[in-house]
């Protein structure tokens, strides 16, 4: 959280970068730079908003993929008449969940578009395309260099990844091993 503050606090400093400017462009940038930032405070109030209700929310997302991972691994081992209360279980956790999830998800979208307004904001002012030349993703709140290949937002918080790949094992041993017995039976009426 302080990490994506700090983070989200550079946006000024990358305003006010002078760095290898004409006067011109200099005079040009400081008669702006008050506008700038009373819009770049703007954004940034409604990004670190939106990024509190995506990481309040993301709690809520991690708990229904749990959820569903688990009663997904009992219906598949269950028998057939208990899979349609697992299948119902899943459905009524899903309307619960809904509104928790649509929340995350909407926040994450507006936190993106935000975060992608500041970063043409700062790119707009950079008279000498310093920012352009050097990187060109500024990173800003919660973004990762991209060469750690780094997972955020929803990607981070679906770790349950590899449940679901043991249940499909467990699914595909466990078909296996009635198939061989089935074929066993059969040889052993015969």
């Amino acid at each position: 959280m302080k990490t994506a503050l700090l983070q989200g606090l550079k946006s000024y400093r990358y305003l006010s970068d002078m760095h290898e400017y004409t006067r011109f462009e200099i005079a040009l940038k400081i008669v702006l730079l008050p506008l700038l930032y009373a819009l770049n405070t703007i954004l940034f109030a409604i990004i670190l908003a939106l990024y509190l209700v995506e990481r309040t929310f993301a709690h809520f997302f991690r708990a229904f993929i749990r959820i569903q991972v688990f009663f997904y691994k009992k219906k598949t081992l269950a028998p057939q008449g208990i899979r349609r209360i697992y299948t119902l279980v899943s459905v009524v956790v899903f309307v619960v969940f809904a509104p928790f999830v649509i929340v995350y998800y909407v926040s994450m979208l507006f936190k993106a578009m935000g975060k992608h307004l500041m970063r043409a904001l700062i790119n707009v002012v950079d008279f000498s395309d310093h920012y352009l030349h050097e990187d060109p993703y500024i990173l800003l709140f919660d973004d990762a260099p991209k060469s750690e290949f780094q997972m955020s937002g929803a990607f981070k918080d679906i770790g349950s990844t590899e449940a679901i790949g043991n249940t499909f094992e467990s699914m595909l041993k466990e078909m296996h091993s009635e198939t061989i017995e089935d074929i066993e039976n059969t040889d052993k009426k015969t």
